[in-house]
């Protein structure tokens, strides 16, 4: 299958680098290098991270891929369309709550 970014997912990825950035960036750059390797292997097993109960009740079923014990690839697979569409990389120390909004 076809990974798609959307905007989103990537404004996410440069907050995330950003934020690691301010501890060096060696580590920012391992970090968003373990979220892209942790993505591609969405192509190959695309139903292999669990259903995201916090977005249960909406038009899709989004799963959640766990990176680094920090960060959530949160996704949707498009069947039809032969795509895992990515729509956010979550940062797991925010509120959960605020994933809905």
């Amino acid at each position: 299958m076809e990974i798609r970014w959307t905007e989103a997912a990537n404004q996410s990825l440069d907050a995330i680098f950003c934020f690691c950035k301010e501890r060096g960036e060696q580590a920012a750059n391992r970090i968003i290098c373990d979220i892209f390797d942790a993505a591609r292997r969405l192509a190959v097993f695309p139903q292999m991270a669990s259903v995201e109960p916090s977005l249960g009740g909406q038009s899709e079923t989004f799963r959640a891929l766990q990176v680094r014990n920090r960060y959530k690839i949160i996704y949707y697979v498009d069947e039809l369309a032969g795509k895992v569409i990515i729509v956010t990389v979550w940062d797991c120390r925010r509120n959960p709550e605020k994933l809905t909004n």
